[in-house]
């Protein structure tokens, strides 16, 4: 289960507070095993004021333990703004509701990466799933039938992709050759299979870090690829 924490979700009229913060602090030097250099010290004390850099670090730090976990870019903030931006030349961004209730999703999101739920194919405006779980897109082919890069199918991969890594799910995204055909069968197509695939998870890697290479080579109307072919190519 998550971490349960104080006035969550953070209602417009909840104020930022010091036990905010340290609760995540905690939980994060939980899974860290050790304290970061947090400013204002490892608790802020009740009468520090808060300022958009205590969660600023706080994002920063729940990005690496996804990293570190392979779960890719943590989303922006819900409203779109950062806690204290959007430059130092302008006015700051102040605190808001979103800002607490974003670092504590974030967190929670790496404590659930686990759950086993899941779909195939995102679609925007999903409410029956939780925030957490797997999203599987597919790339149905990195090249087309005339032996091109298929950069549509690879750009709506990153759309969709893109668009379930915000609501919160971890995406694993499947690849294949071309069209009905799972991975090349002769040697003088590997390269270009090689070339394809590394520019699609290029394109990809900011928002998935799973890939399923081929898939069901043994299938009739994706290659009937023998298991010695479907070796060699690997």
């Amino acid at each position: 289960m998550p971490t349960s924490w104080t006035d969550y979700p953070a209602s417009n009229t909840t104020p930022a507070k010091a036990l905010h913060i340290n609760e995540v602090r905690a939980a994060i030097n939980s899974a860290l095993g050790y304290a970061p250099n947090w400013t204002d010290g490892a608790t802020v004390s009740n009468t520090t004021p808060i300022r958009a850099r205590h969660f600023t670090e706080i994002r920063d730090t729940i990005q690496t333990l996804w990293r570190d976990r392979g779960l890719g870019l943590i989303p922006q903030w819900t409203s779109g703004a950062e806690p204290g931006g959007p430059s130092l030349s302008t006015t700051a961004t102040p605190i808001r509701s979103t800002d607490i209730n974003d670092v504590r999703q974030w967190f929670n999101h790496y404590e659930t990466w686990g759950d086993l739920r899941g779909i195939h194919w995102f679609k925007s405006g999903l409410t029956d799933l939780p925030h957490v779980g797997w999203n599987v897109e597919t790339v149905i082919a990195l090249q087309t039938s005339g032996g091109s890069y298929d950069t549509n199918a690879v750009n709506a991969a990153v759309t969709r992709c893109t668009a379930a890594r915000n609501y919160g799910l971890v995406n694993i995204v499947r690849m294949d050759w071309r069209p009905n055909h799972a991975v090349p069968t002769v040697s003088s197509d590997y390269q270009g299979w090689i070339d394809n695939f590394t520019t699609a998870v290029n394109s990809l890697k900011s928002v998935a870090t799973l890939f399923v290479v081929g898939n069901e080579p043994n299938i009739s109307d994706e290659g009937s690829i023998s298991a010695t072919a479907y070796a060699d190519a690997f």
